[in-house]
Parts: C-alpha cells; sequence; structure tokens
C-alpha cells in the first residue's frame, strides 16, 4: 500500500497537469479564432488586389482597342 503524502502529491500532480491541459485548450480556441480574422483579412486584401488588377486590364484593353480604332479612322479618311 502507498503512504498518504504520495497519494496526495500524485494528486497534485494531476491537478497541476488537468489546469494545464485546461489552459492550453483555451489558448487553442483563441489561436483558431485570431487565426480564422487572419485569413479573413488576407482574403479580403488579395480580393482588392484582384479586382484592381482586373480593372487596370480592362482599362488598357479599352486604351489599346481605342488607339487602333483611332488609327483604322484616320487611315480611313485617308482612304476616302
Amino acid at each position: 500500500m502507498r503512504d498518504p503524502e504520495s497519494l496526495l502529491a500524485r494528486g497534485e500532480r494531476i491537478e497541476y497537469i488537468e489546469g494545464k491541459a485546461q489552459d492550453l485548450k483555451d489558448r487553442t480556441v483563441s489561436f483558431q479564432k485570431q487565426a480564422e480574422r487572419a485569413r479573413c483579412a488576407l482574403c479580403m486584401k488579395n480580393m482588392k488586389v484582384t479586382i484592381c488588377l482586373i480593372i487596370v486590364a480592362i482599362v488598357l484593353v479599352c486604351l489599346i482597342v481605342g488607339g487602333v480604332v483611332a488609327v483604322a479612322l484616320v487611315a480611313w479618311k485617308t482612304l476616302v
């Protein structure tokens, strides 16, 4: 049979480990929430950059098409 002091010490160690486990669980939940917020923020930033690039591409295409049409009109007027 074990002496009562060793049983008490074992019980205290178990309580200490349970406390640490609960603290780790709480930190895990906090980390998951923070990671989700960071992921959403990066997703929004990525979406904004993508939209800006699409707008720039559309403007460039419009400028190129407009330039080609202008050159074609000038050429047409010289022929007619």
